[in-house]
């Protein structure tokens, strides 16, 4: 059983009379998280998606649970919002691709119109739409 906020040892004896033991849980020993991850959070930190509390928690969680913790930075991840994502993103021939969504964006070709600075990620016409 564990405690949060923590409870010394005789605050949980005295809480649970019948118990035979109180010890405090050891701190997870520190791993290494890996490189890929780490680029994976710093793009979700840099979009906004996490914080500093994240960024301080991460070795906990990582140390605690490998695999939870990569499919949940994958999957926010995932939520970034980017152009490339987005239903609106065309990209004839070898182009780096338009926006055929917005009309606040300069025009380069008809109905094709420049991508924003940012690739899309504080876009109000962001959509991801149907995966392609």
């Amino acid at each position: 059983m564990a405690f949060a906020p923590e409870r010394d040892q005789a605050e949980v004896l005295a809480a649970y009379p019948d118990a035979l033991a109180a010890e405090p849980m050891r701190e997870p020993l520190p791993v290494p998280i890996p490189g890929d991850l780490l680029a994976l959070f710093d793009a979700c930190t840099n979009a906004g998606l996490y914080g500093d509390d994240d960024r301080a928690a991460l070795p906990a969680m990582f140390a605690l649970d490998a695999e939870g913790t990569r499919r949940l930075i994958e999957a926010m991840h995932a939520e970034i919002r980017s152009c490339r994502r987005c239903r609106h993103f065309r990209r004839p021939g070898l182009s780096d691709g338009y926006c055929v969504g917005r009309d606040d964006l300069p025009s380069v070709y008809g109905l094709l119109r420049a991508l924003p600075d940012d690739k899309g990620l504080r876009c109000d016409a962001f959509d991801r739409g149907a995966t392609r």
